[in-house]
């Protein structure tokens, strides 16, 4: 499931992935998205932000800041543009 976020911004919800995984599909996907950007004469780097309930019973509002606080990790460190906030369940 997709949905707008912010301003600018999309929550991807992908159920039956650990975290290992959605980095993986992450990757792949920001890869394909530079070079969507690129062909169309598009300079913005996206960042990631990836959370995970990993046997968690949170609320979908935590998950959800989880997530903007590894993204902001991610707009932060150049070297990096995907981050998972990683738990100890």
């Amino acid at each position: 499931m997709i949905f707008e976020f912010g301003t600018n911004g999309f929550a991807i919800i992908k159920s039956n992935e650990n975290l290992d995984s959605a980095l993986n599909i992450a990757e792949n996907f920001h890869s394909d998205l530079i070079t969507i950007l690129r062909k169309n004469n598009i300079e913005s780097t996206p960042v990631i932000g990836i959370s995970s309930r990993s046997l968690r019973l949170i609320p979908s509002e935590r998950l959800l800041t989880e997530a903007e606080h590894a993204a902001d990790h991610a707009a932060e460190d150049t070297q990096s543009p995907i981050v998972a906030f990683r738990v100890d369940p």
